[in-house]
């Protein structure tokens, strides 16, 4: 059958399959708005190392309102991508037209961990196995909006390792921050100490109290402290160990020089610290 008008064969489901790749590829969003992204994406991740570093005004010291912010942020974005598929994605392969929403995973994997440097799970891996329950739970729902966006998977290789990141850190911060069991001061020697930049000069701790003597390397004793205990304490020198409870039942605790009143080593009145 030849059209007329075009001078060739008129192949209908040709044309037909044309149209509905037209229909099923998402729009794409203005350009300013990809640049905007873009640009907020990088400051996102600058934050995120900045507020890890323990340095970032209004993350140096543990609140309620970063916790609300570095808990609720991802879960902001990933509600944006379920509402619009066709706008915003989580990671977004290039050329793909659509918002890239990454750079909340990482400002909240990244900044949660700069307030507490200086807190310590009495048993790790408790915490680490619930924290990382949690961070794939949001992993796995990043993967069902990409799915259903019918968008790359690969991209979301970048997303794992944060949304575990942030799920631990959920984890230490509602245990701590929410705290309000009674401090419990123990005294305990220092078998050694080991330096580092920033906070991570360490303090190797003797089983205090009513922990025994650890039996892996998840449940060995050791702390950051600041840089001003760390230096006026030496090797066999007695130190408080300012221990708690924790408002999900996992054990939590501070290096203070002695004696010590009770008072952990960050004070937040809004929360447990």
């Amino acid at each position: 059958m030849e059209y007329p008008s075009a001078g060739g064969p008129f192949d209908a489901k040709r044309i037909m399959e044309r149209q509905m790749s037209l229909h099923s590829q998402p729009p794409s969003v203005p350009a300013k708005w990809s640049r905007l992204a873009a640009a907020a994406t990088i400051a996102l991740m600058i934050l995120g190392f900045w507020a890890a570093g323990g340095t970032l005004p209004g993350f140096q010291r543990p609140s309620l309102g970063t916790m609300m912010l570095e808990i609720g942020l991802p879960l902001v974005a990933l509600g944006a991508t379920f509402c619009f598929p066709d706008r915003c994605l989580v990671c977004a392969a290039r050329g793909d037209g659509r918002l890239s929403l990454i750079g909340a995973w990482f400002f909240a994997g990244m900044a949660q961990f700069g307030a507490y440097h200086y807190i310590t799970p009495v048993r790790r891996l408790p915490l680490i196995e619930f924290g990382l329950t949690i961070g794939a739970i949001l992993f796995a729902a990043a993967v069902t909006s990409q799915l259903l966006a019918k968008a790359r998977l690969f991209p979301l290789v970048i997303a794992l390792p944060l949304s575990l990141g942030w799920g631990f850190g959920v984890v230490v911060q509602v245990n701590c921050l929410l705290d309000r069991s009674p401090t419990t001061v123990y005294r305990t020697l220092v078998s050694r100490k080991s330096p580092g930049l920033h906070a991570g000069q360490a303090l190797y701790l003797e089983p205090w109290g009513p922990n025994p003597a650890p039996k892996d390397l998840l449940t060995s004793y050791s702390a950051s402290v600041p840089r001003a205990t760390f230096d006026a304490i030496r090797q066999g020198d007695t130190v408080c160990v300012v221990q708690r409870s924790g408002a999900m039942g996992m054990s939590w605790y501070t290096v203070q020089l002695c004696p010590s009143d009770g008072e952990s080593v960050l004070v937040e009145p809004l929360g447990g610290l």
